[in-house]
């Protein structure tokens, strides 16, 4: 599944890049994620997203495939298991920013999103409802760590 958001982010392009290539931030700054261990290039840990009553917890790792600071381009990649079932997920995120204005960064995130083996069908509009709010949280958080 392909998920394509912008956001303009009321921070400069500096201070969000710094943190979108900052693994620790970068899961700090997603709603329900944890690092369990963490390098320069790479991450594990989980995250876990409610679904209406229920909640998905996946396990895995992750690592940046791509930095460009000059171009401001991040792709990161992770995948995981479902820790109480036998779901896997996979995804690959692509970051852009762009200043806008100073102080202003725009913030581009295409996502390919694969979930296999849950009950739920979180192939299709399902899963893009539920991704569209945690990926807004996502860059807004990513342009003010205060708000973890």
């Amino acid at each position: 599944m392909h998920l394509h958001h912008e956001a303009v982010l009321d921070a400069q392009l500096p201070d969000v890049w710094a943190r979108a290539t900052d693994c620790r931030v970068v899961a700090a700054s997603f709603p329900g994620g944890t690092i369990t261990e963490a390098t320069h290039e790479s991450f594990t840990g989980e995250v876990a997203v409610r679904v209406g009553l229920l909640t998905l917890t996946f396990a895995g790792a992750g690592r940046y495939e791509e930095r460009d600071e000059a171009a401001h381009r991040a792709v990161i990649c992770a995948s995981g298991r479902q820790r109480w079932g036998p779901g896997r997920a996979d995804i690959r995120m692509c970051l852009q920013l762009q200043e806008v204005a100073p102080g202003t960064t725009r913030a581009v995130l295409d996502t390919e999103l694969s979930v296999n083996g849950t009950s739920l069908p979180l192939a299709g509009p399902l899963g893009a409802r539920i991704a569209a709010p945690l990926v807004q949280s996502f860059l807004r958080r990513l342009a003010c760590v205060e708000e973890h």
